[in-house]
């Protein structure tokens, strides 16, 4: 028995057009290979092709096959598997993924990609039209919401860097996120 299975699939929105057995090189579609286990609850009917999706995963740096969020699965997770603390640190190290930026008047922000993001994204060919968000809180409280930066995912790839000017914040902050890429840095100046 074959032990791979080639997921065919829209790029554009990830929707799975088909699965089997044989790699058509010459598919208008998009595919990918996979573990036949992984598709067999597809292929013997428990499970439906549509309650899967195709995406790309920045920090594998590939296209990987996966179950969509299930929408009562989300509301059950508890705030600290949803939501990130990203570490504050006195340094300009370039070893991130997102590097937050944060004047030491906190009066203006900046957050800024890295190459290597920026690199990963480009294999895919995508374009990419998503938004996330940095939610500035009170020092190492969640619960206290300060203010919230709007990331154009697109604007960032291209300029490499988002500036925020006049965000009035008096007291010290944290910042936290939904964990979408590795590394993640908040430097104060």
């Amino acid at each position: 028995m074959n032990t791979s299975a080639y997921v065919y699939f829209i790029k554009e929105t990830g929707e799975i057009a088909s699965i089997g057995n044989i790699k058509k090189e010459d598919s208008p579609l998009s595919f990918i290979e996979v573990p036949h286990e992984e598709v067999k609850p597809i292929l013997i009917g428990r499970d439906r092709l549509r309650d899967y999706k195709v995406s790309f995963n920045i920090k594998l740096s590939e296209y990987v096959f996966s179950p969509k969020i299930d929408v009562h699965e989300a509301i059950s997770m508890s705030w600290d598997e949803s939501i990130f603390q990203i570490p504050r640190k006195n340094t300009n190290s370039t070893k991130y993924d997102i590097i937050v930026r944060e004047s030491k008047n906190h009066r203006s922000w900046s957050v800024a990609v890295s190459d290597r993001v920026i690199s990963a994204y480009a294999k895919t060919s995508d374009t990419v039209y998503s938004y996330f968000d940095l939610y500035i809180t009170r020092q190492d409280d969640a619960n206290v919401l300060l203010h919230t930066l709007s990331i154009n995912t697109f604007d960032l790839l291209k300029g490499k860097r988002i500036n925020f000017e006049n965000v009035d914040i008096a007291e010290p902050t944290s910042v936290y996120c939904k964990k979408i890429f590795d590394r993640y840095i908040h430097i104060i100046k």
